[in-house]
């Protein structure tokens, strides 16, 4: 047997140089003479063809004999793929009659007629056959660089079988098959840095199985991909019994993960007919209120009702407000943060949500997390910190300046105005979840979306009733960036209870609150140094599923950001007493000096994911403090910048570059940014047709791109949901004076501060928003 394969090998690679040389010099010798002479240099190649090939190779040479022209290499190709063809179509068919998959019928009577019609139309040389077999994608290349995945040609083979006969129900089925290593360790969760086995003092150093092994405890978690191209007559499950009929390899797994044809996309279910409706009538509202707007017919001072509602959900009105500039009250250095901190959101998420596998060169993934410049991008976890603190903020004052000149404040309302203001947008992305995948295919399409649609079939009240960051169950997660929103509304309602605090009791309160902040820090250092947690989500976990689960231990609960949103609040009060000492507020001597410890606690928090990555034995101690208090050290420093940027002036730079103008329109969109862009990567990941390769420079288009379709998603979200229902809203509802939920307050008199009354009054459009502008009138 091993001789009959080594001649079969010698046959194979010589045919292969005879085809190639044929096929080349065919094409670029175009006179008899030195055609001739070529095919006599190769007369030594064609008579040391083995006996095993001799009757396929002769019958090469006697059709290129008896038809000397261009044609006539063609001719003995086919007559060379036919008799290879016979002979694989025979010896096919008699493993297969042979086999438990036809003779107790575990494949189905479909699948086994669409696999005989497949081997039939090789012989034949149908195209057809041939493109679903040239559409498969096989073993990739370039596995000890991290290639595990190849996706073959999606697009070829769901259009294989379109130009068959009209009588024959023929058509390509892409299936991706999943693969991994079963790799024996006795530890549990395998990080970077551990070795399955280390080859030093062995016979194997030096070798190649000191590069793979490296690696290697990858598989234990990670799966490699590929696809097969099949007729659509094979269900999965038919596939699947193939497979491991075929593929009995000990401790390697093949699972197909799923199979798709071009009808997939075809059929919308009611609940997607529903949603499309809603889109159609709310699109077609807005298109013609701004129509009849710009008609000449239109009256600018026309007080009728029908009118004024028009005006409200116009898009020229809306681009109008979109680029208004902020009032002179407002704190516009807080755009200007907004935004950066966004984009440094979206950049870091390229990197969280990439799949790793189905990138080339992955391995150059798990070597950058060694480079300690790239921490500026993988611990961008505090960023969400900032909104916190500026929500905070933004509701504080807002708070303060509404008790400081009605002494009361009506808690329902605000509540009810946060509400309606954070629901639209949510609604619109749990409806995009169900719609988005019968709009498109793609290799990982189903892979992405099912996951998508099915946790958000199982948990989308969570979302709309804000609790998404209470949920436990890894496996059915809906819009998992939401978590925020949950965990901000939470603290919302919390905010009251110090809002009142402080302006019952002001220095007692503050100075009572800033020692609470203190213990309860130490408090979460005791408890992730009991629960032996980590100090923050590491990239150098091999299970991505057990860093989501770490997510909802150590990042998502609603009592870590406490301490954020805390500082906001005060920040607000203190915003609102120093801003009526304009234009010579009382600061401490040392107050402009804070700059250098606010940026190198800044600085250290950020690089000091790759403390705890590149030294995984870091005392848990230092771990522990690290959780415990890095969100105070960083958010006493930004909160120190917006202070010392509406408080002062003599920092022109920073203040000017944070609030240019530029930034205003942004910022008010940076709420749909923060939604949309997850749905806009997962699609794009989804749709991929190869594998990208991965390097920074990739990654950094990635979030160009990611940025750019975010921005002009959310500008027509802004102006056809978010801005007009708004608008609704705060015209007919939000305005109007609620007398139910009302709560007056009257601050001590020995610790009244001097504020200025001027009445101030809430933009309904924009209150209570996080991460949109927040102006005051």
């Amino acid at each position: 047997m091993l001789k009959l394969q080594t001649e079969m090998n010698k046959f194979s690679f010589k045919l292969i140089l005879l085809i190639w040389f044929g096929i080349f010099f065919t094409f670029t010798v175009q006179d008899e003479t030195n055609r001739t002479s070529i095919y006599d240099s190769t007369s030594n190649l064609r008579n040391n063809i083995e006996q095993f090939g001799h009757a396929v190779s002769s019958e090469y040479w006697k059709t290129l004999d008896k038809n000397d022209n261009i044609l006539a290499p063609w001719l003995a190709y086919s007559s060379i793929l036919s008799q290879i063809n016979n002979a694989i179509v025979d010896m096919a068919s008699e493993s297969l009659m042979q086999s438990d998959l036809i003779t107790e019928q575990k494949i189905s009577i479909e699948c086994e007629q669409s696999m005989t019609d497949f081997l039939m139309a090789l012989v034949k040389q149908e195209s057809w056959a041939y493109r679903i077999l040239d559409a498969s994608g096989f073993v990739s290349s370039g596995i000890l660089a991290g290639t595990y995945t190849n996706f073959g040609d999606f697009d070829e083979c769901l259009h294989a079988g379109e130009s068959s006969l009209p009588n024959e129900n023929i058509h390509g089925q892409y299936c991706l098959l999943k693969y991994h290593a079963v790799v024996p360790t006795n530890r549990t969760h395998l990080i970077t840095q551990d070795l399955i086995f280390n080859t030093t003092g062995t016979a194997l150093e030096s070798t190649f199985f000191t590069d793979f092994l490296r690696y290697a405890h990858y598989f234990k978690v990670r799966q490699g991909r590929t696809a097969l191209c099949l007729p659509s007559g094979c269900s999965k499950n038919d596939l699947q019994t193939i497979v491991d009929y075929l593929l009995k390899i000990d401790k390697f797994v093949v699972n197909v993960d799923s199979c798709q044809t071009l009808s997939d996309i075809e059929h919308f279910t009611p609940l997607q007919i529903s949603i499309l409706a809603i889109f159609t009538l709310i699109t077609v509202s807005i298109i013609t209120a701004t129509v009849i707007e710009l008609l000449p017919i239109w009256h600018e001072n026309d007080q009728n009702q029908w009118h004024f509602l028009l005006r409200r959900i116009s898009i020229k009105q809306n681009i109008i407000a979109l680029l208004e500039p902020p009032s002179t009250e407002n704190f516009a250095s807080i755009n200007g943060l907004r935004v950066l901190t966004m984009i440094w959101l979206v950049y870091g998420h390229a990197y969280l949500l990439s799949v790793k596998e189905a990138f080339r060169s992955s391995t150059r993934f798990i070597e950058s997390l060694f480079d300690m410049k790239m921490y500026f991008l993988f611990n961008a976890w505090p960023a969400v910190d900032i909104f916190f603190i500026m929500s905070a903020l933004l509701h504080s004052y807002n708070s303060f300046r509404l008790l400081q000149s009605k002494q009361r404040i009506n808690i329902v309302q605000i509540i009810s105005n946060r509400i309606i203001r954070l629901w639209p947008l949510l609604w619109l992305i749990v409806a995009l979840v169900f719609l988005i995948p019968n709009l498109g295919q793609g290799p990982l399409w189903s892979e992405i979306m099912d996951q998508q649609v099915n946790g958000c079939y199982q948990s989308w009240w969570m979302i709309i009733s804000f609790t998404a960051n209470l949920r436990s169950d890894t496996k059915n997660l809906c819009q998992v960036h939401t978590w925020y929103l949950s965990a901000e509304f939470q603290l919302f309602l919390l905010s009251f209870l110090f809002i009142f605090l402080i302006y019952r009791f002001q220095k007692r309160a503050i100075i009572g609150m800033s020692v609470c902040n203190l213990l309860f820090c130490t408090l979460i250092t005791i408890h992730f140094y009991m629960k032996q947690f980590h100090p923050t989500i590491l990239f150098n976990q091999i299970d991505e599923m057990q860093m989501y689960r770490e997510m909802f231990e150590i990042y998502m609960p609603t009592y870590l950001h406490l301490t954020p949103y805390l500082v906001g609040i005060v920040t607000g009060y203190l915003l609102v007493t120093y801003k009526n000492q304009q234009p010579n507020p009382r600061m401490p001597n040392f107050f402009p000096y804070l700059w250098i410890p606010a940026l190198l606690f800044m600085i250290l928090i950020v690089i000091s994911g790759y403390l705890f990555t590149t030294y995984p034995q870091t005392p848990m101690i230092i771990q522990s403090l690290y959780a415990g208090f890095h969100r105070l050290a960083w958010s006493l420093s930004i909160a120190y910048i917006i202070f010392f940027c509406e408080i002062t002036h003599t920092c022109h730079l920073v203040k000017d570059f944070l609030s240019s103008q530029i930034f205003t329109p942004i910022s008010k969109l940076c709420y749909s940014i923060y939604l949309i862009h997850f749905i806009i990567t997962w699609v794009r990941y989804a749709y991929a047709r190869q594998p990208l390769v991965f390097d920074h420079y990739t990654m950094f288009n990635e979030f160009i791109i990611n940025w750019v379709y975010s921005f002009c998603f959310a500008l027509i979200i802004y102006l056809f949901v978010e801005c007009p229902f708004a608008n609704i809203y705060s015209t007919y509802i939000g305005k109007r004076h609620w007398s139910f939920g009302e709560i007056r307050l009257k601050a001590s008199r020995s610790n009244q501060l001097t504020i200025n009354t001027s009445k101030a009054v809430i933009n309904n459009d924009n209150n209570n928003k996080p991460m949109t502008v927040i102006e005051m009138k």
